[in-house]
């Protein structure tokens, strides 16, 4: 299935056209995720949405950021850090845009696993490059870091296969691409929540203090 791309900018009738990010409840509680939409209209030739034959199976999201180029100067908080940074921008009064982030790559479930998060990932860098930037950065969210809640993510980014390349698939992918893992977030994608919204996005009673691990159930269609 050959995938085909198009920014948002040369097909402004595609600005509607989504696909299910089948991820937890609990995360559409970070405010950061509001900013999206604006991201959505303010910079459409950043904005992509990848289709077989016609049929959209894959959406993405990038924006530009204000930064030196040094990797120590990239954003403490990660993604919600950068995703403000970018409606902020385009209000005026900050730095010149001198990188794009990527922000989400979204594809739909019963089409995952045939390579299209990797062409969506070329097609933000195709982009970005048209846009007149050198640099795409990523707060990228490993897929299988779930898996090992205890683990720290400095330890978990680390961790490696025996060819060298990143033990997640997501931060594999990324590397595969020519990235380079910089340093970790520790507050990126920070979600606060009364005890009745967390006890509605998980299902959980949360009736006992301490930390609490949530499992999230997906049916696989």
């Amino acid at each position: 299935m050959k995938l085909e791309v198009s920014t948002l900018a040369d097909r402004p009738d595609l600005r509607d056209e989504r696909v299910s990010s089948g991820l937890p409840a609990f995360m559409s509680g970070d405010p950061s995720c509001w900013d999206l939409v604006s991201v959505h209209h303010l910079y459409p030739a950043l904005q992509l949405v990848g289709q077989v034959a016609g049929q959209t199976v894959a959406t993405a999201q990038a924006a530009p950021i204000a930064w030196t180029g040094v990797a120590t100067d990239l954003p403490p908080q990660g993604w919600d850090d950068v995703v403000g940074a970018a409606v902020r921008g385009a209000c005026g009064g900050h730095q010149q845009a001198s990188a794009v982030s990527a922000l989400i790559i979204t594809v739909d479930s019963q089409h995952r696993g045939l390579g299209f998060s990797s062409g969506m990932l070329g097609a933000m860098k195709a982009a970005a490059r048209r846009a007149g930037f050198r640099d795409l950065v990523a707060p990228v969210r490993p897929t299988l870091k779930h898996l090992e809640p205890h683990t720290s993510m400095r330890e978990y980014a680390a961790r490696q296969r025996d060819d060298g390349l990143p033990w997640d698939p997501w931060l594999r992918t990324h590397v595969r691409a020519g990235g380079v893992i910089t340093g970790t977030c520790p507050a990126s994608m920070t979600i606060g929540g009364s005890l009745a919204q967390w006890r509605a996005w998980t299902g959980l009673d949360f009736e006992t203090g301490g930390a609490i691990d949530v499992w999230v159930h997906h049916r696989i269609p």
